[in-house]
């Protein structure tokens, strides 16, 4: 790739960093010495309590820019001010104590350039130094042939120093999610209609539905993965909760709601608001002698 010549940069490299001095010099230097040169480089200062510019040295004459928080709000929200103040195409991840080979973003960039459309981030393999031992451990494994212990472990999925990924996902799909939000929030009101009506007339109702909304969760693929059941993935397709998360975490994720998941949604929300009304008409003169 050319570097760019609308003065926005391809890239924003977003270093989140607390009490990094002893490495965040070997993080920056590998990022200047990229083979892909049109990148911008946030430095995200993390309420350090040690000085951060005598470490990066001269780097400030390359384009570095320090966004400092008061306190230490975690690498999550250092990531996420990178974030809010880059300008690039794309958003790359380093952490403090770690560095980037020289073609790393070259290589990624190429991959996301050469994939299929809705491909939105790009994940790289990694070699990790153990300290004391001196052992260099090789993770290169591909997703699909990953352990759900690589997976949890985080580093290589996670926004750590390995992914590259596209700025424009992150708002593409935005307005679906607030549509399943709202959904969400419609059905929400008749089903408490009718748990209010039932338990309005049977006192002791309460514990019958926490055990429902207790086994829901547990069989509604929100800590898990799907894919998790094999050949049994059409008992989360025949959740219905199901549907109504997928409408919110698809478009959060940058990808368009399922079309069954809206369908399902949507007749659910008839169904749902035409048994409650009924319910209500039936019972709205008894209600208040039951209470």
């Amino acid at each position: 790739m050319e570097p760019s010549v609308t003065g926005i940069p391809t890239v924003s490299v977003v270093i989140p960093y607390h009490n990094d001095a002893d490495t965040i010099e070997r993080a920056v230097q590998s990022v200047l010495a990229q083979s892909f040169t049109d990148f911008e480089l946030l430095i995200v200062d993390d309420g350090s309590e040690d000085q951060l510019i005598g470490p990066i040295g001269d780097s400030a004459a390359h384009g570095v820019r320090v966004i400092r928080h008061e306190t230490n709000r975690g690498a999550a929200a250092a990531r996420n001010s990178g974030i809010k103040q880059s300008k690039g195409r794309y958003v790359a991840f380093l952490d403090a104590d770690d560095s980037w080979r020289p073609n790393k973003l070259a290589r990624q960039l190429e991959a996301l350039g050469n994939a299929e459309a809705g491909v939105a981030a790009c994940v790289s393999g990694f070699a990790l130094h153990r300290e004391g031992t001196g052992n260099v451990e090789i993770h290169d494994r591909a997703l699909q042939d990953s352990t759900i212990e690589e997976l949890l472990w985080g580093c290589p999925y996670s926004p750590g120093s390995t992914m590259v990924f596209g700025t424009g996902f992150l708002t593409a799909f935005l307005p679906l999610a607030l549509l399943g939000l709202f959904l969400l929030l419609v059905n929400g009101v008749w089903i408490s209609i009718i748990v209010g009506i039932i338990g309005a007339r049977f006192r002791d109702i309460q514990q019958l539905v926490t055990s429902i909304m207790t086994i829901l969760f547990l069989i509604t693929p929100i800590m898990w993965e799907r894919h998790l059941l094999g050949d049994y993935q059409f008992i989360a397709t025949m959740n219905p909760v199901t549907h109504f998360i997928e409408l919110v975490r698809q478009p959060l994720l940058g990808y368009p709601p399922p079309i069954l998941s809206l369908v399902v949604v949507l007749f659910i929300t008839v169904i749902g608001w035409t048994g409650a009304l009924l319910l209500l008409a039936r019972t709205r003169r008894r209600i208040v002698f039951w209470l």
